[in-house]
């Protein structure tokens, strides 16, 4: 095992196969390193989505929506009275 060691380290410094542990380590950086942009940008997407989330930034309600259904909804939710609901809904139809 001594002489392995002092193969692997000829100037005689550092633990026995302290070397090779560097070259195998090294030799894996490449490797993974795709993989940790990719979980990295995965981190990013997903930190984004519940932010935007979270504050309301994305919308659930589809483009094609139209503007009765809009409407419809905001009467439901109370934000216009009948009479505006009705005068805007004749104003869509015209």
């Amino acid at each position: 095992m001594l002489v392995l060691g002092r193969a692997l380290r000829p100037h005689g410094y550092g633990p026995p196969g302290a070397i090779a542990y560097r070259v195998l380590t090294l030799a894996r950086v490449p490797v993974l390193m795709p993989f940790a942009w990719i979980l990295g940008l995965a981190l990013l997407v997903v930190l984004v989505w519940i932010a935007a989330r979270s504050t309301g930034g994305f919308s659930v309600r589809s483009a094609e929506d139209s503007a009765e259904q809009i409407l419809k909804r905001r009467y439901a939710r109370g934000e216009i009275d009948r009479e505006e609901y009705d005068r805007r809904l004749s104003d869509i139809r015209r």
